[in-house]
């Protein structure tokens, strides 16, 4: 009865367990990015909430050698730690890369919480993700052209080579190198 009692309280959000039992939030539940390959993303926070009134001992642990977490562990009474991903992408080969942040407290009687974090390097140059740059690729570049100090039309990112918010003569100058041909390798 009293594990029913329990899990009813569970469901319906009963406030008694923040008492009875700790329990972690966090601020995101998923992190998707695209990178180029030889280069870094950009640092992400992510948030860990302490619902409970004792002291939260938490531990973050993930399973990808590509980024880790700053910090790693510690502990907080009622309060929000703000953690810190650092990437470490630069190394990584062309394609998908997905991994699980983990956060889980041992003094507490709860359900580890997860943030899956996915990547996706790419080629520079390759807009139609085929592993190669030809004029498909240019046919999206030229779609994507706004001139000098132009916003480019949203989903547009990945033709602005040089990453200042406009797709100009800069960028084609960036992305005319990589034109190989269909099947050929790129030649940036």
């Amino acid at each position: 009865m009293h594990d029913r009692l329990i899990q009813e309280m569970y469901d319906t959000n009963d406030p008694i367990l923040t008492y009875l039992y700790p329990k972690i939030g966090l601020s995101i539940n998923s992190i998707d990015h695209w990178v180029h390959v030889n280069t870094d993303l950009p640092n992400d926070t992510f948030t860990v909430t302490n619902y409970g009134i004792d002291t939260l001992n938490y531990t973050i642990t993930d399973d990808a050698s590509w980024f880790s977490c700053n910090p790693d562990n510690g502990s907080s009474s009622g309060e929000s730690d703000t953690i810190n991903i650092i990437y470490h992408t630069a190394g990584l080969a062309i394609g998908d890369y997905s991994a699980t942040i983990s956060v889980a407290d041992p003094n507490a009687m709860n359900t580890p919480q997860q943030i899956t974090v996915e990547i996706q390097v790419r080629q520079p140059g390759d807009l139609d993700h085929d592993y190669d740059v030809d004029q498909e690729d240019f046919g999206f570049f030229q779609a994507c052209y706004s001139g000098l100090g132009q916003t480019f039309p949203p989903g547009c990112e990945e033709a602005d080579m040089d990453s200042d918010t406009d797709v100009d003569r800069i960028d084609f100058n960036n992305f005319y190198p990589c034109m190989a041909g269909p099947n050929q390798t790129p030649g940036c």
